[in-house]
């Protein structure tokens, strides 16, 4: 399963409980949907310095009605009070009074308390309460008493669909009024769930612990409430991490980082999901996981322990994210995934509960997937094998390293380079980079005790324009070039390659092919829409010839394209990419083929469609949205007539070469991109008597992917 960064914020699950919905691709567009991978315009926060002006104000004229405030006789005036308002403005601000807790509790429901310890109350605005009806991180509850520096709140609940119960301090921008949902994003601290069961006659949950600690769930216990009284006899808290296993039925997992992962005070947050459903408990990137020890290793680095519980009879997938150091632990994560290990089936695992992250460098690119080793959680341990490859040593670079920058829109280049404690290279805008001609590269030879840099066209005002900021981690000899989006090798200088030649069937019969290629660092042989392809008669296939150092494609005639299509499954046995996958060609030499190219298009009056899961729950319908050349676009209802998930749809007269399927909300029958719930990518029809279009990739960000195949109805 492939989760990408939205990076900057992630899409909340939709109401069909299945995944992000996209927008309507406009069909009428003649731009292909996928592009040239585009570098990154976020702004970054280091600027040209700037300089203020002295804001010098009028003499004023003293008004000898007015009291000397240096005279110690005249009592000093506060010229923003109004003498005629009888308030006294030192008076304290008294918050409006909270509304309280009804004396009578519903039938059915039990009365449970939480005593808060004052430095709870200090850290907090307020505290939630979740169960299992309660949904994680609750709702605000009642101030029942206030015990010198203690809080006691309340809440009534149903113990017997309750399991198990926790308690959230809060702030931030939540309402604090009882009942009210409380945000992840303003979670402090929570304490450990405790089983409903444990509480046998008691009523009042209090803290056993003497101080804040928000890396972990703080430890309870429960007692009986005596209005009043102020302290409890605490029982000795247990030494083991927090019992998962308490309330709903959970297991723990745990993930072990490396020193790379957690620079900058990174975080780790944890995506877990059904693989059935394709659906998480959060959005993705999930939940910022909670740290339970940091450990500092004999090679004098540091790596740090984090856990997840999760319900493994509702979800049995997990990855690993590495987030911003904003986020807050046990809260939604968001924004800034720089990395992430793969996807982890957790009945993989057999008898480990530890996930250890064996990569040995910092990735840049979420889609890369970094590699993970299986172990027995033991506290204190960090070597594990030495995760398997060995000690992990992480050369020091030498003092001058050369980065490299190319932006064919500016005309100079410069890079201002800085450390937080060793200053900058030179004022900003830095210093001017060196031009190769025959590249079109600048280089910059850079004193490496400025480990961040910013690329920048050394203009002023509106006319400036800059990369973000930059670090040098991840940088490497073999990887100083700044590609938009990661280090990577110089463009030319890539190493043994050799020449490969690709076959495309042209199930769209376009007049003239384009092939577009780059490689895993986003370096495109040519501008798009790329080079022209060569159709070879005796085949009626088109090729194109070029280095091995290139791994993806995309074919198109200017106008229209295929989706991006990586080279890793392309061979000299299976050259040929038949519109969704590589094959053998299908044809000797000197004798023309019976396919593309020399025979007339097949005549196709059906097309099929088969969504698969999870699109076919909740009862959705499904819809096709068909245009072409010389008529209108139109929707046409998909039908299920042998009731066997494959859906039929009934092409209309005319020239209609493009379809998109789509998922219809069951509630309206009309065909309307307002009552679409999910749609494909935009999709040609094709002509060579493929007529089944099978989803694969049902949430990708343009749309849902497929593949074309042939079908007997």
């Amino acid at each position: 399963m492939k989760k990408s960064i939205l990076f900057a914020a992630v899409a909340a699950l939709m109401l069909t409980a299945c995944g992000p919905t996209t927008t309507p691709t406009d069909p009428s567009t003649t731009e292909p949907s996928t592009t040239v991978p585009s570098t990154p315009t976020t702004e970054p926060s280091v600027t040209a310095p700037s300089v203020t002006a002295p804001s010098v104000s009028s003499p004023s004229v003293t008004d000898p009605s007015v009291p000397d405030p240096t005279d110690p006789s005249v009592d000093p005036i506060d010229p923003s009070v109004d003498p005629t308002d009888p308030t006294d403005p030192t008076d304290p601000i008294v918050p409006p009074e909270l509304p309280s807790i009804s004396d009578t509790v519903e039938e059915g429901y039990t009365r449970l308390y939480f005593l808060a310890e004052s430095w709870w109350v200090e850290n907090s605005v307020s505290t939630a309460i979740f169960t299992d009806s309660i949904s994680y991180p609750g709702v605000a509850m009642y101030v029942y008493e206030e015990i010198e520096d203690k809080v006691v709140y309340a809440y009534d609940v149903d113990l017997t669909t309750t399991s198990s119960v926790g308690f959230v301090a809060y702030s931030g921008a939540s309402s604090n009024l009882p009942g009210t949902t409380i945000s992840f994003l303003d979670i402090v601290m929570d304490t450990q769930t405790i089983s409903v069961t444990d509480l046998v006659e008691n009523n009042l949950i209090a803290l056993n612990e003497d101080e804040a600690d928000i890396s972990r769930s703080l430890y309870v216990f429960p007692t009986v409430y005596v209005p009043g009284q102020k302290d409890y006899e605490r029982p000795e808290r247990p030494v083991t991490p927090d019992d998962p296993n308490t309330g709903v039925e959970k297991t723990r997992i745990y993930f072990m980082d490396r020193d790379w992962w957690n620079y900058d005070d990174a975080k780790t947050s944890f995506y877990y999901w059904s693989s059935t459903l394709d659906q998480g408990e959060y959005a993705f990137p999930g939940v910022t996981a909670r740290k339970l020890e940091t450990i500092e290793t004999d090679m004098g680095t540091v790596v740090n322990v984090y856990y997840a519980d999760i319900d493994t009879t509702q979800y049995d997938s997990i990855l690993f994210n590495r987030v911003s150091k904003n986020n807050v632990e046990g809260a939604l994560a968001s924004n800034t995934l720089n990395a992430q290990t793969g996807d982890i089936k957790i009945s993989d695992m057999g008898e480990n509960n530890m996930i250890i992250l064996s990569h040995d460098e910092f990735v840049y690119d979420s889609n890369f997937k970094c590699s993970t080793i299986l172990g027995v959680y033991e506290e204190g341990k960090w070597d594990y094998g030495q995760f398997s490859t060995g000690a992990v040593i992480i050369e020091p670079l030498p003092e001058l390293v050369t980065v490299y920058y190319a932006n064919p829109t500016w005309s100079s280049i410069y890079c201002y380079a800085w450390s937080d404690t060793e200053g900058s290279n030179a004022a900003w805008p830095g210093e001017v980079m060196t031009l190769n001609s025959d590249t079109n590269i600048w280089s910059y030879e850079l004193n490496t005790k400025f480990d961040k840099l910013i690329f920048n066209n050394g203009l002023t005002g509106e006319a400036e324009q800059k990369t973000a900021d930059l670090v040098l981690l991840g940088y490497t000899l073999d990887t100083p070039y700044w590609n938009g989006s990661k280090w990577a090798p110089v463009p030319g200088e890539i190493g043994d390659v050799e020449t490969i030649r690709v076959y495309y069937s042209n199930p769209s019969n376009w007049a003239n092919v384009n092939a577009y290629v780059w490689d895993d660092y986003n370096n495109a042989k040519s501008t798009w829409p790329g080079e022209a392809m060569t159709l070879d008669s005796e085949t009626g296939y088109w090729y194109f010839d070029f280095t091995s150092n290139y791994t993806n494609i995309i074919f198109n005639d200017g106008t229209s394209q295929t989706a991006d299509i990586s080279l890793k499954s392309w061979s000299v046995e299976t050259p040929l990419y038949n519109g969704s996958t590589f094959v053998a060609l299908d044809w000797t030499p000197g004798v023309p083929p019976v396919g593309p190219g020399t025979d007339e298009p097949v005549e196709t009056s059906l097309i099929y469609f088969d969504a698969g899961q999870p699109w076919k729950s909740d009862n959705a319908r499904f819809a096709a949205y068909l245009w072409g050349t010389g008529v209108s676009a139109t929707w046409v209802s998909a039908v299920d007539s042998d009731s066997d998930g494959i859906y039929e749809i009934a092409l209309p007269e005319g020239n209609y070469t493009s379809i998109i399927f789509c998922r219809m909300n069951p509630a309206s029958t009309a065909n309307d991109w307002n009552n679409k719930w999910n749609q494909t990518i935009d999709l040609t029809i094709p002509t060579n008597g493929q007529n089944l279009f099978t989803i694969t990739d049902p949430w990708a960000g343009s749309g849902a992917k497929g593949t074309w195949s042939t079908f007997a109805a």
